[in-house]
């Protein structure tokens, strides 16, 4: 099973903090945690009440991005996209190969 996890609040949100730690927690204590993963994939800013907001897709080939660490949850990879919640959900969905580092 794998999860993911995003949010309209930005990657760097307290609330993605504490899901993710619990998430990391769920999987590292489980018997079968090796069946068992996550990534998060979330806007780089503060989108809060924009989560539908996909942006124009159209204007760029690639969509930037930064690797993260939350503190706690450092076995979860996670993204911070150049990009609105709902096309980071699409993404993260996709596993897409598009990203390009800022």
């Amino acid at each position: 099973m794998r999860l993911l996890l995003t949010n309209d609040d930005g990657v760097l949100a307290p609330g993605m903090a504490v899901l993710a730690r619990s998430v990391a927690q769920w999987i590292e204590t489980a018997p079968d945690a090796e069946e068992r993963d996550a990534i998060i994939v979330a806007p780089h800013r503060n989108y809060s009440g924009m989560s539908s907001a996909v942006g124009d897709v159209f204007e760029r080939p690639t969509v930037k991005y930064r690797r993260h660490r939350i503190a706690g949850a450092e076995s979860i990879v996670t993204y911070g996209l150049e990009a609105p919640p709902a096309l980071c959900a699409i993404l993260g969905a996709l596993g897409a190969s598009i990203f390009a580092p800022t």
